[in-house]
């Protein structure tokens, strides 16, 4: 009896020095809902397997990791883990979020920052995926160059939110502001739902890029000669209150089917390109409006209240090239369309599936030798199947194949060999079926075959290592859209090109500066999907 006496409390002496002084290196902690204080070292892991965790973190290095298990919740008391990467699959309710290097945050649950926040020192990269939810109640500024914040999912920011640095920020999806945006310098690809409920100000060298919808209650101010817009979706200045404009001191260059739409708008920069622009008040033209030479571009205005019909704008005294036209059209449909150049991430929250959250990786749909071939790759449980469905009109969808998920197997690939080739229009979805037997399906790809005017495209070297080409020949010349997706489905490059009837080739230069990995090369004209194929970077 004495011995075990003395065994057991030297296990509490252990238990207790463990406790107060963890390990000095690669310390598991596994925390099922307490208040108790971490303090993480390089390599230290705290993993949040249940309950609700109160306590306080203290991170003084980088290194150390923090996970959110699905059933979970994170609500530290004190949060210094700015160092920490940081995983949640649950919630997590943070007092701050001011960060420093070392840090790392992705996110498929639910994320709410109470106070102010920051990435400060290093580079960082913060990854918001489908499904996944983040809010910061106050001000958000990304401080930091070389870093970049992601959002698949939605963004909600109550309060500022800043792009200080040659950093990104990239939106497939939803992004809120309910305060204002403002940028300094870096860049902005927007290709979902890019929304302030007060003003958009882009200063600096700013480079933003619109693929989608842009839209901002209280303005959109292109501020100085450095910052540059490439739209190629829709960019909406609303009324709501009662200051809708426009003004451009930088370079705007508009694509073919990109619409701009507001009250007011002045130019005093460079506005190239092509596109719809639709005013209902007063316009001013100060600065450079169009390209010289002949050009295939057509810049459309429609000034619903223009005074002065021998002018494009009310008032004019800046050059207004012959490719500025003025033309009567309807005003875009600001509520309900969903543009070609959306996000698939986008279009699938606007139509109600739901892409497999936390576990889909991508999925494309090409036609290769007049098979259409399907490729998609998923982390999943045990017991998982993925259903093959097909339509031809994008509302009734059958079944054409039940595919078992594999263990350790996480790309797959069917070939629709009974497919309908006389159907120029195809549409397919996987439905993923759960070992619970929830349902989740993917985005809808399609797949368009070429009519016989269209020419033939093929994309080599494949795979490449540095940029590759594109031959395109025609029977008649041509507008082409180049779109280049990679492996999240976000679009890397967008460009528009002239084609002569006869043989072209493109060469992607930009392509040099692709990671390794696998890309979708799109290719379309005049909205029409002509050509897609996969292609890869070794």
């Amino acid at each position: 009896m004495k011995t075990i006496k003395t065994a057991s409390i030297l296990a509490a002496i252990i238990a207790v020095i463990f406790f107060v002084f963890p390990a000095s290196s690669q310390t598991t902690y596994i925390d099922n809902g307490t208040s108790n204080t971490y303090t993480l070292g390089n390599g230290d892991s705290l993993y949040i397997r249940s309950g609700t965790f109160t306590g306080i973190i203290n991170t003084w290095t980088s290194g150390s990791k923090i996970t959110v298990a699905q059933n979970a919740s994170f609500k530290p008391s004190s949060f210094s883990g700015n160092r920490s990467k940081v995983i949640v699959y649950g919630i997590a309710v943070l007092p701050s979020l001011n960060t420093n290097s070392g840090f790392g945050l992705t996110n498929y649950g639910t994320i709410t920052v109470t106070g102010d926040a920051a990435m400060n020192g290093g580079a960082q990269t913060w990854t918001n995926n489908y499904g996944a939810t983040i809010t910061f109640k106050e001000s958000m500024a990304i401080n930091k160059d070389g870093s970049s914040f992601i959002n698949n999912g939605t963004v909600n920011s109550n309060d500022d939110f800043y792009l200080y640095s040659n950093s990104s920020l990239i939106n497939t999806n939803t992004i809120t502001f309910s305060g204002n945006f403002k940028t300094s310098k870096g860049t902005v690809n927007n290709s979902g739902r890019f929304y302030s409920k007060k003003g958009i100000t882009l200063s600096g060298s700013t480079s933003f890029t619109n693929t989608c919808r842009t839209i901002t209650d209280n303005g959109f101010v292109v501020d100085n000669n450095s910052t540059t817009v490439y739209n190629t979706g829709f960019i909406w200045a609303t009324n709501s209150a009662n200051n809708s404009f426009i003004t451009n001191s930088g370079t705007i260059i508009n694509g073919a089917n990109a619409k701009m739409k507001s009250v007011t708008f002045t130019n005093y920069g460079t506005f190239t390109g092509s596109g719809y622009l639709y005013f209902t008040g007063v316009t001013t033209g100060s600065g450079s409006f169009g390209v010289a030479g002949i050009t295939t571009d057509t810049i459309r205005v429609y000034d619903v209240t223009r005074s002065n019909p021998s002018t494009i704008f009310d008032n004019q005294w800046g050059t207004v090239r012959p490719n500025v036209k003025y033309a009567v059209f309807a005003a875009p449909d600001t509520t309900n369309s969903i543009l070609a150049s959306c996000s698939s991430q986008y279009a699938s929250s606007l139509s109600g599936i739901s892409i497999l959250p936390i576990t889909w990786n991508y999925f494309y749909a090409n036609l290769i030798n007049e098979i259409p071939v399907l490729d998609w790759s998923a982390q999943f449980d045990p017991g998982t199947y993925y259903e093959v469905q097909r339509s031809y009109d994008n509302t009734n969808f059958v079944s054409v194949a039940t595919i078992a998920a594999e263990t350790n197997k996480t790309i797959y690939k069917y070939e629709d060999t009974k497919a309908d080739n006389r159907k120029q229009v195809i549409y397919y979805r996987i439905k993923g079926i759960e070992p619970t037997g929830e349902e989740k399906f993917t985005a809808i790809r399609v797949i368009k075959r070429a009519n016989s005017n269209n020419g033939s495209v093929v994309v080599s070297p494949n795979p490449f290592t540095s940029r590759f080409s594109i031959n395109y020949e025609t029977i008649a010349k041509s507008s082409l859209t180049i779109r280049i997706y990679n492996n999240m489905g976000q679009m890397t490059v967008s460009k528009t090109v002239n084609a002569a009837a006869g043989f072209n080739q493109f060469t992607i230069t930009e392509a040099a500066q692709f990671p390794k990995g696998i890309y979708v090369v799109e290719i379309s004209e005049e909205m029409k999907v002509i050509s897609a194929q996969k292609i890869v970077k070794q």
